[in-house]
C-alpha cells in the first residue's frame, strides 16, 4: 500500500466548514461596499464615490480571487457538480439576457457565475484524473498557469513587466472566443471573468480543497465566529442575484433625498 501522501484516502468529514462561509460573508459585504461606491460614483454621479472606487484598484481583484478559489475549495462536497454546473449556468444566462435588455451595451456575458458554473462542469468531467494527480504540484502549476494567463483579456500571456508574448490576433477577431479571454476593444461585459485566467484557480483551489476531507481538521474550521456572517457567506448566490437592483433603487432614494 501507498504512504499516505495522497490526502484524498482519508475519510471526509461530514461537518460544514463554517469558516469558508464566513469569509465567504465578509466578501459579500465587501462586494455591496465596492458595488454601492461604483454605482454611486458613475451611475449617479456623485464624484466622492467615483474618488473612492478609484483608489481601490485591487478591490475586484481580492473579491474574486476569494470567490472563485473557495468555490474549486467546496466542489468536492458537491453530490452532483454537473447538476450544480448546469443549473448555475442556466441562472447565468439568463442574467445575461436580463442585463443585456436592460443595461444595453453593459450586459453581463461571462461573468463570475458563469465562469463557476462551467468550472464546475469542468471539474465533473476531470475531477477522477486530477485525484490522480499529487496535490502540491497540481495546485502550483495551476497557480502559475492563472498567473501567466491574467493578462490575456488585455491582450498578452505572461508576466507584466518582465515577459510579454501576444495572444494572436486570429483569436481576437469579432470576440468569438471571449469566454477564453480572447477579446478586441469592442469587446464589453459589465462583469468579465474568462477562463483564462480564472479557471486555473478554481482548479488550484480543487487541488487544495483536499485537505478539507480530512478526518482530522482542525477544530477552528468548524466553529461559527460570527453568525450573521456565516448565514450572508451561505446565501451569497442569492444576495449576489439581488444586491445591484436593490442598490440602484437604495442610491435613487438617497440622492434624490440628499
Amino acid at each position: 500500500m501507498n504512504r499516505t501522501s495522497d490526502i484524498t484516502h482519508k475519510m471526509p468529514s461530514t461537518r460544514r466548514i463554517r469558516l469558508l462561509d464566513t469569509v465567504r460573508g465578509v466578501m459579500v459585504i465587501y462586494m455591496i461596499y465596492y458595488h454601492t461606491l461604483f454605482d454611486l460614483g458613475f451611475i449617479f454621479g456623485k464624484g466622492w464615490a467615483r474618488d473612492q472606487f478609484d483608489a481601490q484598484p485591487f478591490s475586484q481583484m481580492i473579491i474574486g480571487c476569494t470567490f472563485v478559489f473557495i468555490a474549486g475549495l467546496t466542489i468536492r462536497f458537491s453530490r452532483n457538480a454537473a447538476l450544480h454546473g448546469a443549473k448555475l449556468l442556466l441562472i447565468a444566462y439568463a442574467m445575461s439576457l436580463i442585463t443585456g435588455w436592460i443595461m444595453y451595451g453593459q450586459g453581463i456575458y461571462f461573468g463570475v457565475l458563469h465562469l463557476l458554473a462551467v468550472c464546475m462542469l469542468i471539474y465533473a468531467v476531470i475531477g477522477k484524473v486530477l485525484d490522480r494527480i499529487h496535490w502540491l504540484p497540481g495546485a502550483l502549476v495551476c497557480l502559475a498557469l492563472y498567473v501567466c494567463t491574467y493578462w490575456v483579456p488585455y491582450g498578452f500571456f505572461g508576466i507584466k513587466g518582465l515577459l510579454k508574448l501576444p495572444v494572436p490576433p486570429e483569436l481576437t477577431v469579432g470576440s468569438r472566443l471571449y469566454y477564453f479571454g480572447f477579446v478586441n476593444a469592442s469587446f464589453s461585459s459589465a462583469d468579465f471573468y474568462p477562463l483564462l485566467p480564472w479557471m486555473f484557480l478554481f482548479l488550484c483551489g480543487c487541488f487544495i480543497g483536499r485537505f478539507l476531507e480530512r478526518e482530522d481538521l482542525p477544530e477552528f474550521l468548524f466553529r461559527d465566529y460570527c453568525p450573521a456572517l456565516t448565514f450572508i457567506g451561505r446565501h451569497s448566490l442569492a444576495i449576489y442575484l439581488i444586491h445591484q437592483p436593490v442598490l440602484y433603487a437604495i442610491c435613487s432614494i438617497l440622492t434624490g433625498i440628499f
